[in-house]
């Protein structure tokens, strides 16, 4: 199975791209995610239907799941549409993480101004105004500019078959992570993901520190130790290819140390206690798990 989730402004030919990938694609299934209706938790918005369709049985299972336009678009029209986006930055970057554990491209199909100017000219628009084109524009460039996972369009890159990550869903993050943040049990029960990050949650604040330290959260690989035997915690740490673990809490560490096997971890108090103490202190925060991330 593999994940195209395509983002870029109206007019671009970001349709045109999907089209021509149903159509070319064997066993493909395509999902639009437009704004959350009214009531919709934005994460059950984004979250729940690739948790949904990455659990359904392989018999059943399309071998491409296209994803038409998904969370980034909430940020970038959500302020032009109704004065604010309901998906946090934090948010995004943590989509974006459990994508890649699923084995997702990431495509970005994106045009210069004028030419989206033209488009419209040509064709309109009965929701986007000629005079926002622009922003729109700038706006993308600004948030894909430094994420490096996001390959403008070329059609290899679209195409290149990503393998989802051995125990993705409890695991989230990629394949071979710079550091593995071991945390103790989920804070949401709605999801199989550690560190769902609702707002005024520890998630959302550790997003949030790894954001202040300039971390690229495509490193980082989270897991919750306390939801496994250590067999399989260690069977996991050893396919991502033995990094440098942090244990977020003592509850975690506990875990990690459990059979006496385990390499020395790195400790941080949980993002819990973090949150609710030291509020301010995520940059703090964030820059002891990238000092991890390079020295080891």
């Amino acid at each position: 199975m593999t994940i195209i989730v395509v983002e870029g402004p109206d007019l671009a030919g970001k349709t045109t791209l999907v089209q021509n990938l149903v159509a070319n694609l064997m066993n493909v299934e395509m999902l639009r995610q437009g704004p959350p209706p009214s009531g919709v938790d934005i994460l059950e918005h984004y979250l729940r239907p690739i948790q949904d369709w990455c659990y359904e049985p392989m018999i059943i299972r399309p071998d491409w799941l296209i994803l038409d336009r998904w969370h980034v678009g909430e940020l970038i029209y959500g302020p032009l549409l109704r004065g604010k986006s309901l998906l946090t930055g934090q948010q995004a970057d943590y989509i974006d993480m459990v994508l890649q554990t699923f084995g997702c491209n990431f495509t970005y199909v994106t045009q210069p101004p004028s030419i989206l100017q033209e488009r419209w000219d040509q064709r309109g628009d009965g929701l986007i105004k000629r005079e926002w084109l622009a922003d729109i524009y700038h706006d993308y460039a600004h948030w894909m500019g430094p994420r490096t996972h996001w390959a403008v369009h070329n059609t290899y890159e679209v195409l290149c078959r990503v393998k989802p990550v051995p125990m993705a869903g409890p695991y989230i993050g990629p394949a071979k992570p710079k550091v593995l943040l071991l945390g103790d049990e989920r804070n949401d029960p709605r999801f199989i993901f550690p560190f769902v990050p609702a707002r005024a949650t520890s998630g959302h604040w550790l997003m949030g520190a790894l954001r202040e330290a300039d971390v690229n959260h495509m490193d980082v690989g989270i897991i919750n130790a306390c939801e496994f035997d250590f067999d399989d915690l260690y069977f996991q740490w050893r396919q991502l290819g033995r990094p440098p673990v942090i244990t977020l809490g003592r509850n975690a560490e506990r875990a990690w140390q459990s059979n006496g096997i385990a390499p020395e971890s790195h400790y941080l108090h949980h993002p819990q206690y973090e949150r609710r103490f030291h509020y301010t202190a995520m940059k703090r925060y964030g820059q002891k798990i990238n000092d991890v991330m390079n020295n080891g």
